[in-house]
């Protein structure tokens, strides 16, 4: 039974299950929540590990870590593996934990004395073996039922080193036995049609978010086999821990089992069958019609509904300006509660604007965060998510889509990972793009006030605006820098001569957050001259004008610098400010947003259709408008390292990153984001459930495949290049 891999948990099959409908009556006295046969495809099911022969790729899933590549000896039939260092950790799957026997099969592969290796079960030791001499041999030991648990178990081979040795003993491993059954495998659990059929030595797992009330229902329960085999339904939550709800056997076979949860609840529903040793080969339970459902009354207090505030009815459609200032982090502004000083001109606009203090970017680098919000869907549906990856022809802009309509469409973008070069020129008709200025905002505002100047004023436009002053390296100018970071004279010239973040100390930490600082302010201030214009020219108040960034900075906050590193809150947590046609007034908004909620929100104004496949929502635009739920924000990072999604779901966060080849979970970090805004304190360990549940969600968003686009490979030319390697993007 394996974690992550793609090999996910039912939660995400359309919000885990549907809530069905209800009327005015009172007969309909329950709903389905979750139905087990449908989603048993992302569900985590196993069969209890009997024989598991290493150096085959079967076993290559749950060798977690310490082995070598598959191996055959000289001669030789049998595959192995052998370790890598002083510890190898293989995962083993238990339906019921009893006494067993544990039988390992090795050899050592080096001369001189026999090695003495120490076996682990899940942390604690299990007991000693001193490999023989000459061929392969089995080694015994037996396992007591306290030390097993259901589920996986994770079992470890030490290599301890002998006084004096500088290398371990390397020893080539075969396979392991657990028990006395001598079958490979095991009989599979099977769910089709209405038919769940779990044999006996199987269970099946799922990870479910319940209202309070919930039960299973079942039609039938059909047992085979003599004896016949029985099964234990247990639920388990991070509030009340794990407890067995019923065991149906043949003479007790509930159709209704109450899963005993007091109130709302993410819990893990686990079936398995019970009786292994006394149950006859061919024994098994098939279940007809599993479902878990939901009084009627309790799924209404669980359910809500997102409600929109009417729009302001304006003459004609409204100009459009997306002001994007790039690697600007939420919490280095004003108006988000920073007391340096460093955005009265962007504070001025929060003042009449709406500010969205949950705004969550879709990635933690620039190409694959301004591709989501240029396209309203997420990185991995438009594909752009490498160094060298171009936005693809099918991809559909909002410039596109606006173009199309009627509207004017420009841009000027100060950061080359967003020039036409990468197909971000799709769909304008004007697209400037200014080469190696990293204090662009001076001259972005230049230009669009040329722009707008030479815009039809019969039409409306759409202008994107992409500066690059905060961003790295941080050369803010002399009156800024004396102002913002006076004491930066020595770290300036070390920025000056090296690029290379790595070689950064954390005592500089808040020297460079005061030198970004400055950078910040040089920005605003341009920015306030673009507003001043807007007004001068009468434009402001019937223009929607979204001011946000890409993503943020990290100031070694979890112990790395820059961006595009990992998905924490310094790189994710966005401004958003949003200032609607014909707003005048100040609002804030605590509702979790998303970079693809902007696209839908600017159609919605310019009354133009969205594409059916845009993954977000439009932006809601009072903080009054009624009960709403929180949406699924999914974000993602496979720049450098192995992947990692996280998933924000109201005050949780999921970080999921996997190892290299992604063939499993390397790590998990679960944050309460009210409790803990900074992501300091990972709870992955106090609320396991939690963030099961939550990784199958990013389980199942990963292999959701609706709308998937293949990024190509762009043409770097020798400037392009020159300017990227200047941003640290290219080495």
């Amino acid at each position: 039974m394996r974690e992550g891999g793609g090999l996910g948990l039912l939660a995400a099959l359309a919000a885990l299950g549907t809530l069905g409908s209800w009327g005015c009556t009172e007969r309909v006295t329950t709903a389905p929540v979750v139905d087990l046969v449908a989603g048993f495809p992302l569900a985590r099911h196993g069969v209890e590990t009997t024989h598991l022969d290493f150096g085959t790729p079967e076993a290559r899933s749950v060798l977690v870590s310490g082995w070598s590549r598959n191996y055959r000896g000289a001669g030789q039939t049998s595959t192995f593996v052998a370790n890598t260092g002083r510890r190898g950790e293989v995962e083993l799957e238990v339906v019921e934990p009893r006494d067993l026997e544990l039988t390992l099969a090795g050899r050592s592969l080096r001369s001189g004395p026999a090695p003495r290796l120490s076996v682990e079960l899940n942390g604690e030791p299990l007991g000693e073996i001193t490999m023989n001499r000459g061929g392969e041999s089995p080694y015994r030991m037996a396992v007591p039922a306290g030390k097993l648990r259901i589920g996986p178990n994770r079992l470890a081979i030490v290599h301890p080193l002998p006084e004096g040795a500088t290398n371990v003993a390397r020893v080539a491993w075969y396979g392991i036995k657990l028990g006395e059954i001598e079958r490979r495998g095991g009989p599979a659990v099977v769910a089709e049609r209405n038919l769940h059929v779990l044999p006996a030595g199987t269970s099946v797992e799922y990870l479910v978010d319940l209202p309070g009330g919930s039960f299973l229902s079942v039609e039938n329960w059909q047992f085979r086999g003599d004896p016949p085999t029985a099964v234990e339904v247990m639920v388990e939550t991070d509030e009340e821990g794990s407890r067995t709800a019923a065991v149906v056997t043949t003479e007790r076979r509930d159709s209704r089992i109450d899963l005993g949860l007091p109130g709302d609840r993410v819990a893990r529903l686990r079936l398995r069958t019970l009786r292994l040793d006394s149950a006859s080969a061919d024994a098994s339970v098939a279940l007809t019609g599993p479902v878990v459902e939901v009084t009627a009354a309790a799924a209404r207090r669980s359910q809500s509904e997102r409600r929109v505030a009417a729009l302001k009815p304006v003459e004609r459609r409204p100009n459009v300006i997306i002001y994007l200032i790039d690697t600007l982090r939420a919490d280095h502004l004003g108006c988000y509660g920073y007391p340096r000083g460093t955005s009265p001109n962007i504070d001025r606009l929060a003042e009449r604007a709406t500010v969205y203090d949950r705004a969550v970017a879709q990635s933690s680098w620039t190409r694959a965060s301004v591709a989501s919000v240029l396209t309203g869907v997420g990185p991995e549906a438009h594909g752009a998510v490498g160094r060298r990856d171009r936005l693809v022809e099918d991809a559909t802009t909002l410039a596109e889509v606006l173009g199309r309509s009627g509207y004017q469409t420009a841009a000027i973008v100060a950061n080359p990972n967003v020039y036409r070069s990468f197909g971000f020129d799709q769909g304008f008709d004007r697209f400037v793009q200014l080469m190696g200025n990293f204090r662009g905002s001076r001259v972005v505002t230049k230009g669009a006030r040329e722009l707008i100047a030479e815009f039809d004023r019969d039409r409306p436009f759409f202008l994107y605006l992409h500066t690059i002053d905060p961003h790295h390296p941080y050369l803010p100018t002399e009156e800024l820098r004396r102002k913002f970071a006076p004491d930066s004279d020595a770290l300036l010239e070390r920025v000056r001569k090296t690029h290379r973040k790595e070689l950064w100390v954390p005592e500089e930490a808040p020297g460079l957050s005061a030198l970004y600082d400055a950078e910040i302010a040089h920005n605003d201030e341009r920015f306030g001259e673009l507003i001043d214009f807007l007004e001068a020219e009468g434009l402001f108040d019937s223009t929607l004008i979204v001011f946000t960034s890409d993503h943020g900075e990290e100031f070694y906050d979890h112990g790395s610098w820059g961006h595009g590193k990992n998905l924490r809150a310094a790189n994710l947590d966005v401004p958003l400010i949003v200032k609607f046609p014909g707003q005048t007034e100040a609002r804030r908004s605590d509702a979790s947003v998303q970079h693809i909620d902007l696209l839908p929100t600017v159609l919605e104004f310019a009354e133009t259709p969205v594409p059916p496949h845009v993954e977000g929502l439009p932006l809601p635009r009072r903080e009054d408008v009624g009960e709403q739920r929180d949406p699924l924000i999914f974000s993602h990072l496979r720049l450098d390292g192995p992947q990692s999604v996280s998933l924000t779901e109201g005050r949780w966060k999921l970080i999921q990153t996997w190892a290299s080849g992604n063939l499993r979970v390397r790590r998990r970090q679960l944050f309460d984001k009210i409790a803990d805004p900074g992501e300091s304190h990972d709870l992955a360990g106090e609320r396991p459930v939690l963030a099961a549940y939550l990784g199958s969600r990013i389980d199942a968003e990963l292999l959701r495949t609706s709308y998937r686009l293949t990024a190509v490979e762009a043409e770097i030319d020798e400037e392009l290049e020159k300017s990227l390697k200047a941003l640290g993007y290219l080495q």
